[in-house]
């Protein structure tokens, strides 16, 4: 809107294809303007041409390089002229920012100025998907980094379930104890042995259930 022309379209390079991403307005005329699908295989070296160039591309109507099909797919059916300003990310073009122009007044309808606005906007459109890959890759990097504790924490899980089995049914004592005597934990064959509860004896010390000559 702010540099008054018929439409605008933001297109996204990756590999081979160029996507639309955006478009205003959504209804042009009788045409629907499309996103989220792949540009037509016409249109691709003519794109292709335009990401390659430092500054926008003009495309006329009655250009003698532009058949009818590649027309009608560069909407210039409905439009007297068209600029394909590249979107540069990190010195990369990344896209193109499509503008159309239907107005057929004796000056250019896209001329020098307005085209200048159009690059300082395309700068701020790659700017914004940039930002968008860049939280996207976060997110995704967010995502699979939750799935990895995910996963290690089933791990720790089983594994402490497995340990906790083996040590309630082993056939021989085995208990924890801490520096000071303290019992942290015990095992039923333990409490067996030395003829306390698990309640009893977690209540003592090794100190106190062993006899004082075998401390030295």
């Amino acid at each position: 809107e702010i540099l008054g022309v018929t439409f605008a379209r933001v297109l996204f390079h990756q590999e081979s294809e160029f996507v639309c991403l955006a478009a205003h307005p959504v209804r042009l005329l009788e045409r629907d303007l499309i996103c989220g699908q792949p540009e037509p295989e016409t249109v691709k070296t003519v794109y292709q041409a335009a990401l390659g160039q430092p500054a926008p591309t003009l495309l006329l109507r009655t250009s003698p390089e532009i058949d009818e099909n590649a027309a009608n797919a560069l909407l210039l059916d409905q439009a007297e002229s068209l600029a394909l300003i590249p979107l540069q990310v990190d010195a990369r073009a990344i896209g193109l920012l499509v503008l159309g122009e239907a107005r057929t007044a004796d000056r250019a309808p896209l001329d020098g100025p307005k085209l200048q606005l159009a690059a300082t906007i395309a700068d701020q459109a790659a700017a914004a998907i940039k930002r968008g890959q860049l939280y996207a890759e976060q997110q995704g990097y967010a995502a699979k980094l939750e799935t990895q504790v995910a996963e290690r924490t089933r791990e720790l899980q089983t594994s402490e379930s497995q340990y906790r089995s083996i040590f309630e049914q082993a056939a021989v004592g085995i208990a924890h104890v801490s520096p000071d005597g303290s019992w942290l934990r015990v095992n039923q064959k333990i409490c067996e042995i030395v003829g306390y509860t698990q309640e009893e004896l977690l209540a003592l010390t090794f100190q106190e259930i062993t006899h004082p000559e075998d401390l030295d």
